[in-house]
């Protein structure tokens, strides 16, 4: 069973990620976003990381260094 992901910042809501997602022209960026802010809405890190088309640790990564 994985632990769930520990949101330590909150300064952007799953929305606010999303809507800076669509302007960026870099798609890998803005899936990095999405992906991030479905965890931020409760999805399982393993169906983000599915979307983002990386492994759940790559995932972990990212919201880390959110």
């Amino acid at each position: 069973m994985t632990l769930p992901v520990k949101i330590t910042r909150a300064e952007h809501t799953p929305q606010d990620l999303r809507r800076m997602a669509a302007s960026l022209k870099d798609a890998g960026h803005a899936r990095r976003l999405q992906a991030i802010s479905f965890v931020l809405e409760g999805w399982s890190r393993s169906r983000a990381a599915e979307f983002a088309d990386v492994d759940r640790q790559t995932l972990r990564y990212w919201v880390a260094l959110q």
